[in-house]
């Protein structure tokens, strides 16, 4: 005969345990997987675990950049002499005529826009860390903005610009102070 309805509610409540239990065993692996793979993802971790890999992914990350920035390490590799009376030398510009594998790294990277990529973020890491320099040196510094200013606006030598940045200094130094 058929169950009775305590009987299916038993079954449905016993299955319902057995799916919470399978859920919460699937949600612990996928946060140990989810954790596995951030520590496997986290550079510093890597680093730290394989100090020697690291300086060997840097240097070559360091020559494939150079290459794709066309810093070949030598004004005269990949160029070609001409052998007239004129010494003049004749060398390829903006990563024309590079061969091997510099050169289809630099290809590759143009067409595909990572050099663009990387110029810009260059660019960002270049202006940021100037303008967070020029920060430290006026906190540091103070007055040093007003004199560099003053002694760059300034025509002339070394010693011109020296006496404008000392009458810059003297013209701050003669202004009335508060509170000393």
């Amino acid at each position: 005969m058929g169950k009775s309805a305590s009987e299916i509610a038993q079954e449905l409540d016993q299955t319902r345990g057995q799916a919470a239990d399978k859920i919460e065993k699937i949600e612990q692996q996928v946060t140990e997987t989810t954790d596995a793979v951030k520590q496997q993802v986290d550079w510093r971790h890597q680093v730290e675990s394989r100090p020697l890999l690291s300086l060997g992914v840097a240097f070559i990350g360091g020559m494939v950049l150079g290459g794709m920035s066309g810093g070949n390490g030598s004004s005269s590799r990949g160029g070609s002499y001409r052998s007239d009376s004129s010494n003049d030398y004749s060398y390829p510009r903006d990563g024309q005529n590079q061969g091997g594998m510099s050169g289809a790294l630099r290809h590759a990277a143009q067409a595909s826009g990572a050099e663009d990529a990387v110029s810009s973020a260059a660019a960002a890491i270049v202006t940021t860390v100037g303008q967070r320099v020029k920060e430290v040196i006026a906190e540091t510094y103070p007055g040093f903005t007003e004199r560099y200013t003053s002694s760059k606006q300034t025509d002339g030598g070394l010693s011109d610009k020296l006496k404008a940045a000392v009458n810059e200094d003297t013209t701050h130094e003669s202004a009335p102070t508060v509170g000393l």
